[in-house]
């Protein structure tokens, strides 16, 4: 597997992760939102080295305003992310 391919990879599975807490906290198709993924260490690089090329695939795919990601922790919904769990909190811009 290419790094592009990794990373593309990596996008999905965000895009994925975030379309799923959209659905489950009840937002409608239209809302725009603002993401942040709170992980450390490999998983955190891996998905900002994703996003350094994907950001607008990812922002445009979920209606999102604005994507970070941040080593602090106990915000967000817990998902799985390959063998270890991270936490994406996903906020409605009102």
């Amino acid at each position: 597997i290419t790094d592009e391919l990794r990373r593309e990879g990596v996008a999905r599975e965000l895009i994925n992760r975030i379309q799923n807490l959209r659905k489950d906290s009840g937002f409608d198709v239209t809302d725009k939102i603002d993401v942040t993924v709170f992980a450390s260490g490999d998983i955190k690089n891996e998905i900002e080295d994703s996003l350094e090329f994907f950001d607008g695939y990812v922002v445009a795919q979920t209606l999102s305003r604005s994507i970070s990601v941040s080593e602090e922790t106990g915000r967000g919904a817990e998902v799985e992310w390959g063998d270890a769990l991270i936490r994406i909190e996903v906020k409605k811009i009102q």
